[in-house]
């Protein structure tokens, strides 16, 4: 039969891995970009349901005709494979903004490989094209070992000690540029399936999958309007910091033109001090040679009195001691001076 003991664990490794993903620690982004990340992943999920929906899970339900535990198995095994979308989403869309994005980027390209070798398996085994063997049937183990070196990878990190030093900075949603261009060309891709549809008869009608094209397509306007508005907003934050930046520049300037004024001013004064400290200095100099002359002259005149004359000042010391005083004391001029 299809169904078989080992499809229990193939089920249970859906959930487990989608558990997996979400244990790991993610960043916090702003309302705003989880609003934009949200919106992305809407637009993924809408059209993978579409697409899984029109070539795997409708033609099933179609062909079966009871509704048996074969038929739920069946149709398990693509709605996990939508939860490995959902996990390769959170993947690209918070985890991978870290310092070191090896290990996700091998952990998604795992995933991604499982749901295309799962898809085309299904396919073809509802057309009854497959034959075991054949070159499908190595996704499997690709989309293992994918993941086996996104271990390997994160094991590598570890010993090469790449996280002594923690990523303190803050990312930002859309820093990475690629995984933004998956809701675009999801939603280009529901846009085509609407298109061919309308000439070839699918499972979804014309109609339903109209709407939810148009759902598509509201939410990408709506992404757009986000988008928008934030570069509106940036736009707004930049002038203001160009205007920040310009006074900030007019007011150093200004600063500086004020220290050169001060600098100047400083300097006429100190050139001017100096100056009335030369005249001070001349001027003092031209006054004690006045009086050292003065003091020269009256000495003179009191040694050439024919009387004995003598000078004592306020402190009681002998200032002038003349000849004739020296004749009648016999005491010289040089013992009494002083």
């Amino acid at each position: 039969p299809f169904y078989s003991i080992a499809d229990i664990f193939f089920l249970a490794y859906y959930p487990i891995f989608l558990l997996g993903i979400f244990s790991l620690p993610s960043f916090e982004f702003t309302i705003r970009e989880r609003f934009k990340m949200i919106v992305d992943f809407g637009i993924v999920m809408i059209a993978a349901i579409i697409m899984f929906w029109e070539f795997i899970i409708g033609p099933i339900i179609q062909d079966s005709a009871t509704f048996d535990l074969e038929f739920i198995i069946f149709i398990i095994y693509p709605v996990g494979d939508l939860i490995l979308l959902t996990s390769v989403m959170e993947l690209l869309f918070r985890k991978i903004y870290g310092k070191e994005k090896t290990t996700f980027i091998f952990l998604a390209a795992g995933m991604i490989a499982l749901i295309i070798t799962d898809t085309v398996f299904l396919h073809k085994l509802m057309a009854g094209l497959y034959e075991a063997g054949g070159l499908i049937d190595l996704g499997w183990p690709i989309s293992y070992s994918l993941v086996g070196l996104a271990g390997m990878s994160q094991v590598d990190i570890l010993a090469k000690n790449q996280f002594d030093i923690p990523d303190i900075r803050q990312p930002r949603y859309g820093e990475l540029a690629w995984p933004l261009y998956l809701p675009y060309i999801c939603a280009a891709g529901a846009f085509a399936l609407l298109i061919w549809s309308h000439e070839n008869p699918m499972g979804l009608s014309f109609y339903t999958l109209s709407v939810f094209v148009g759902i598509i397509i509201g939410m990408v306007i709506l992404r757009q309007v986000l988008v928008l508005n934030e570069n509106a907003r940036l736009y707004k934050k930049a002038q203001e910091d160009i205007r920040e930046r310009e006074l900030a520049k007019a007011e150093v300037i200004r600063l500086n033109e004020e220290l050169e004024e001060r600098v100047a001013q400083r300097t006429a004064e100190l050139e001017k001090a100096n100056r009335e400290l030369q005249c001070e200095v001349a001027e003092r100099i031209q006054a004690e040679a006045a009086m050292r002359d003065s003091e020269r002259r009256m000495a003179e005149i009191i040694n050439f009195l024919p009387d004995a004359t003598f000078v004592i000042n306020k402190q009681g010391v002998v200032i002038a001691w003349n000849r004739s005083i020296e004749n009648i004391t016999s005491v010289k001029a040089e013992d009494m001076l002083g």
